[in-house]
Parts: structure tokens; sequence; C-alpha cells
């Protein structure tokens, strides 16, 4: 628990200065996300497909330096409900489903920044892409302690629909490709020889300063 509260105050002092910095929009946002997370890999002529169901909760922010161009940063502090590993040998696959009964502890986070791409925009809505550097990390303890990292790049595409003055409801999502992993168990170190595609659906609510 107080890795996620250092987690989301951290992020919430990175986001707070993304906004502080605008010079012509900026925007801060609450938001509920359902990420999967499927990574792939083989060890020794085995293929291996883990598939992880989560629901999460995070913070946005937005900062445009001009009409169309800008910053654009995101996290989701996910709360995996279910981990199903398949194994593929000799032809037959095999699985088998954990869930979070099984932890003391099983967390994440999922984070992507860069910038942001204003593709229409108007008092009523807006549209942005958001290409840039994406992180996962999860965390899990039992009898011992997980924690595994990958970074990889990724993308936001979201839509503002806007109310009152300064309010908007958020609907978008990220999609992301990581390549390069690694683990930490029980204190020791070693990489991971897979890939993971991060899916995040998102809705949520926000405030616009302009």
């Amino acid at each position: 628990m107080k890795k996620i509260l250092l987690a989301v105050l951290l992020s919430l002092a990175v986001a707070s200065g993304f906004a502080a910095g605008s010079k012509t929009y900026s925007s801060f946002g609450f938001h509920f996300s359902t990420p999967f997370m499927f990574e792939f890999g083989s060890a020794n002529g085995e293929k291996n497909t883990g598939i992880t169901n989560s629901v999460a909760f995070g913070i946005n922010a937005t900062n445009l330096y001009s009409e169309k161009i800008g910053i654009y940063a995101a996290l989701d502090i996910m709360l995996p409900l279910s981990i199903t590993n398949y194994q593929t040998s000799n032809g037959q696959t095999t699985s088998t489903t954990i869930t979070r009964d099984n932890y003391r502890a099983l967390w994440g986070m999922s984070c992507l920044m860069g910038p942001a791409i204003v593709v229409s925009k108007s008092e009523k809505n807006m549209f942005l892409i958001s290409p840039g550097v994406h992180f996962n990390m999860l965390c899990a303890e039992a009898a011992a302690t997980l924690t595994s990292y990958t970074l990889g790049v990724g993308a936001n595409f979201q839509y503002n629909l806007f109310f009152g003055s300064n309010g908007y409801f958020n609907f978008g999502g990220d999609l992301a490709f990581d390549f390069l992993g690694w683990a930490s168990l029980s204190g020791k170190n070693y990489s991971v020889n897979s890939v993971t595609v991060t899916v995040v659906p998102r809705i949520g609510v926000g405030f616009r300063y302009r």
C-alpha cells in the first residue's frame, strides 16, 4: 500500500507540473480503466503466453504549447483480477489460472508519456493522439516477492467531450508494445525474454484550463 501511495503522489506531482506550465491549454483528469496485458515468450522449446486481466484507477494530464502540439502523461494503478498462463509444448497446450486470492498483495502500474497531437478541436470536443514511451510494472507477493518490469512504446487515443465552462468527459485508451523486460525475485535480478502487449480502455472526467 505504501508503494501505491508513493506512486500516486509522485505522478500527481509530475502531472500537476505539466498543467502548471501551460501556454494555451491544460487539463487534468481522473479515470477508470480495465487494462489487459498479453505476454508472449518462449523457453526450452516451450511457448508461453500470459494474460493478465485488471481493473485500474488513474490520472492523466495534457499540456498544449500550441493549438496542435503539447505533452501528455497518464498513470494507471492496476489491481489484477486474474492471471492465466498458457504453455505449449509438442503441440499440446495446458493452462493455469491464478487470482488475487493466491497472493498477499498483487498490484501494478501502467504509465505512458509523450507528445500530444491534436487531430481535431472545437468548443465542444477534442480528439488527441499521443505516441510515446510506455512502462509497465507488476508486483506479486506470496511466499516470495516477484516484481516484473517492461519498457517499450505506445500511444494514447483520447476523445474529450466538454461540458460547462471547464469540465470534460474522457473516452479512449492506450495501446502499447513493450519489448524490453526484466524482473526481480527475492532480491535477485534477471532479464526476461518476452514481449508484452498492453491494452487499456479508459473512461474518466477532468477539468481544463485555458
